[in-house]
């Protein structure tokens, strides 16, 4: 069964009627929804791969999904995960990109990204990512490594320099 809390705040939640109902809150929901994550991703097959998720993943998709829980809850944000809107992302990532830089933010978008296809399953909750106005931080792009011309030099002289040596 899957939680989800209106967008009033919390709520009481008395599932048989026969205890008294608990206050459940939007971080609480947001802890459930990460674990319903783990639980639905260990029922799933990578796309690139075709073979099932690796327990490392999911702990990484799953500590993504923590990250967005902390930083909604420093900033005040009431709500579980289906609060979160383009422009609420948006704000979640430039700040990730400032403290963490392009690499960090990409691949945190990358692992956030299970969470939002998983949310419209369970939830009916949009796919941010099916918007245009998400603001998408791509892998950081390096040049290829090079040796020093000197260690070539002195490689390609103990290698015959790239001719063959008569034996």
């Amino acid at each position: 069964m899957s939680l989800a809390l209106p967008a009033g705040g919390p709520r009481s939640l008395d599932l048989d009627g026969t205890s008294p109902a608990a206050e459940v809150t939007a971080r609480q929901v947001g802890l459930v929804q990460i674990s319903e994550l783990a639980a639905w991703l260990r029922t799933q097959t990578s796309p690139k791969t075709k073979r099932p998720f690796a327990e490392q993943t999911i702990t990484g998709y799953s500590e993504a999904a923590r990250a967005l829980d902390r930083w909604m809850e420093s900033q005040g944000i009431e709500g579980d995960f289906t609060a979160c809107d383009v422009a609420m992302l948006n704000r979640f990532f430039a700040g990730y990109h400032a403290e963490h830089g392009q690499h960090g933010t990409n691949n945190r978008q990358r692992n956030l990204h299970h969470l939002f296809k998983w949310l419209p399953k369970s939830y009916g909750h949009p796919d941010p990512w099916a918007s245009d106005e998400l603001v998408r931080y791509g892998a950081v792009k390096s040049s290829p490594s090079t040796l020093a011309e000197d260690f070539i030099r002195d490689l390609l002289a103990v290698t015959g320099d790239g001719k063959a040596r008569k034996t």
